[in-house]
């Protein structure tokens, strides 16, 4: 049986691309993006034609998909609550979409989600930005999870903080996974 996959804010197919990786057969019903260059790229890279694409996550109608979708995953733009940026959080239009991705999780009502962004989004706002979301997540009614997760425990010769929000339709016995040794390493001479 094929993964059904949706996602938004999907970039060049990170996600997608995992799946590839691990050979785990699945369908993409939906990908969204706005930029025409991670288009040209997700479209050479994965099997996806344009009635299956979104240059603008406002114009998703979830209800489209609602029930067909096994896992939607998404990472709105961070910028707004990244410690490099200037820490507008929900007062910069980008910090609101967010709101997008949790409207989709409502409307699609997909079995799971994964929610991926910067460790400052708990951060923001003294802790205030987090708290508004966290609510939001959990009015979705979804068995919700969160961590903060370093790619450097997981294999991956990069220390990057991401936080990760998992929600299940279904109550579920759901634990992040156990960090992983690190077997390649890089170094700059």
């Amino acid at each position: 049986m094929k993964l059904k996959v949706a996602t938004s804010f999907s970039g060049i197919g990170s996600f997608e691309q995992a799946l590839k990786k691990m050979d785990i057969e699945h369908e993409i019903l939906f990908a969204c993006d706005n930029d025409k260059y991670v288009k040209e790229t997700y479209f050479a890279n994965y099997k996806i034609n344009d009635n299956q694409w979104y240059d603008d996550v406002y114009n998703i109608d979830g209800s489209k998909f609602k029930n067909k979708v096994d896992i939607f995953v998404g990472g709105s733009p961070c910028q707004s609550f990244s410690s490099i940026g200037f820490q507008k959080g929900l007062e910069d239009t980008r910090g609101l979409l967010i709101f997008e991705f949790i409207r989709l999780v409502n409307e699609i009502k997909p079995k799971v989600f994964i929610f991926e962004n910067v460790k400052g989004l708990l951060t923001n706002n003294k802790g205030q930005t987090w708290k508004i979301i966290e609510q939001k997540f959990k009015e979705t009614g979804y068995n919700i999870h969160y961590k903060l997760l370093n790619a450097k425990d997981y294999g991956i010769p990069q220390s990057r903080n991401r936080l990760f929000v998992v929600g299940f339709l279904n109550e579920t016995d759901f634990k992040f996974p156990k960090p992983i040794e690190l077997k390649y390493k890089m170094s700059f001479f």
